[in-house]
């Protein structure tokens, strides 16, 4: 890591937390918010796809882009415009400017993906399963802290204008955390670069995503796809169904949401450890491909037992093999990711793999809207214990394959 020291890293793990954080501050009060301002659910619901549409296109544009100009540029380039997306939010209460807010923030609100992309090029690979659950666990600390504080805040008058302030300063703190950072994976031809203009630098953006050998990575990214599909049917109508299996109140769905969280984050530190107990089984090349396969597993039977389980303790059992597997695939997914891509090809691939998440929050909430409608609630879980087991019998057969042949740790 020339030039990029330990203090650099936990730098990059701030800068997580502290976006993860901000998120957490304001998505949980997005919706009542815009109902105060007498939006409909049409409206609210709008404002989700517009996002997970500018998500599904900008990821890979943004993240090749970070392949060409240099991560650290492109990540304060993106802090500064969420910063006044966010701000602006908070200050108006015309629906066309909310709406365009939360395009512009689908558009340039990609800073996990790129603090992941510098791990990527700066983490020596026998290292990066740690960094990465240890990135994912500081992360998930940010995103249980934020709704608790933003909920108190919220309760003050004018409070969701206020919480859009603190991210205002939360963004800029990262701003000025990311200019520490030495220039992560400089790109060639600087000189050449900083005279193109929008029109030609948006040309070689594409060019260069075309460039990419997505064949080689096609295996991974379909257990990414499957992966965010079966999350979001699950969480899709996550408190309505607490609400009406347990009798739960919104603040015991919000413990039961922090429960989960810290089951993930505590397995997302620990990844790095349960990396070295397989490895002490198997070869190293195959000990990721064998714990996704596991992973996949440990999902499916949590999900199955949740929908049989009549108790909150059950329910809470059943969660631990899920927030756990779901954790750790994350770490996995994106480790495997990294290790067979390029420098060149690292902010592309990780960019993508971001865009499916954005996918499945454009298509899940209307299959799980019209599954809901005809079948009841339980379909959707259903629908989510399905697409689990598909996935960890896809990944057994993707795996065990030419992928494994040609994996270099």
């Amino acid at each position: 890591m020339a030039g990029f020291s330990d203090f650099n890293l936990k730098c990059v793990y701030f800068m997580s937390a502290m976006d993860i954080f901000s998120v957490g501050l304001a998505i949980p009060l997005l919706s009542p918010y815009l109902r105060s301002l007498g939006a409909s659910h049409l409206v609210i619901g709008l404002s989700t796809s517009l996002y997970g549409a500018a998500q599904l296109i900008s990821s890979p544009l943004v993240g090749s882009w970070s392949d060409r100009r240099g991560r650290v540029s492109v990540l304060c380039l993106s802090l500064a415009a969420c910063s006044l997306c966010y701000f602006l939010l908070g200050q108006t209460s015309s629906m066309f400017l909310i709406l365009l807010m939360r395009l512009l923030l689908g558009s340039f609100k990609h800073t996990q993906s790129l603090c992941k992309s510098i791990i990527a090029d700066e983490v020596p690979p026998y290292e990066q399963a740690g960094a990465y659950g240890k990135l994912a666990a500081i992360s998930g600390v940010g995103f249980i802290v934020g709704p608790v504080v933003g909920g108190h805040i919220a309760d003050h008058e004018h409070g969701f204008s206020f919480i859009t302030i603190i991210i205002l300063v939360c963004f800029w703190i990262n701003i000025a955390v990311a200019r520490t950072l030495p220039a992560s994976h400089q790109p060639r031809n600087r000189a050449a670069r900083s005279n193109a203009g929008i029109q030609e630098e948006f040309f070689r953006v594409i060019t260069h995503l075309k460039s990419v050998n997505w064949s080689k990575h096609q295996s991974l990214l379909i257990l990414k796809l499957i992966l965010v599909f079966t999350l979001s049917f699950y969480f899709s109508n996550y408190s309505l169904l607490l609400q009406e299996k347990y009798g739960m109140t919104p603040k015991s769905v919000g413990y039961i949401i922090s429960f989960q969280s810290i089951i993930g984050s505590a397995t997302s530190l620990l990844s790095g450890q349960i990396q070295h107990l397989y490895e002490w089984q198997y070869p190293p090349q195959h000990a990721s491909a064998v714990q996704i396969v596991h992973c996949f597993t440990a999902m499916a039977a949590g999900l199955i037992g949740i929908g049989y389980a009549e108790s909150i303790v059950g329910l809470l059992l059943w969660l631990i093999p899920l927030a756990s597997g779901a954790a750790l695939m994350r770490t996995l997914l994106t480790e495997l990711l990294v290790q067979k891509a390029s420098p060149q090809e690292r902010g592309s691939l990780l960019g993508a793999a971001h865009s499916f998440s954005a996918m499945s929050r454009l298509c899940t909430p209307l299959i799980s809207g019209i599954a809901t409608d005809l079948y009841g609630s339980s379909a959707v879980s259903l629908l989510s214990q399905i697409m689990a087991t598909v996935g960890a019998f896809s990944a057994h057969f993707i795996l065990k394959g030419e992928y494994l042949q040609h994996y270099v740790s």
